[in-house]
């Protein structure tokens, strides 16, 4: 599994969150650096399959978003509010 990844430009460096997508419990994630195509994955992913994503910034990881009991939340207490937002995006623009 991939951590996030650093650039440099000029003499500065940029970090960059990175997200992970395991679409079925047990099996290898897909890295993502945009967390709008994090959050269509993880909504297109079954639910059954338990599927989860996590968030990787600097040397943390978190999980962001799971699914338990078939149902796929986001996870409370966790500040991110970009794949919150992006998974809601999604989830609007699907039900239609």
């Amino acid at each position: 599994m991939m951590r996030s990844t650093t650039e440099v430009i000029g003499s500065h460096s940029v970090r960059h969150e990175m997200y992970t997508v395991i679409c079925k419990s047990g099996q290898r994630g897909i890295e993502f650096s945009d967390a709008r195509l994090a959050a269509l994955a993880f909504l297109r992913a079954p639910a059954n399959d338990r599927p989860f994503v996590l968030r990787h910034q600097g040397n943390a990881t978190h999980v962001v978003a799971s699914a338990k009991a078939g149902t796929k939340l986001i996870e409370p207490g966790r500040l991110d509010d970009t794949f919150r937002a992006a998974y809601e995006s999604a989830a609007i623009a699907n039900a239609f």
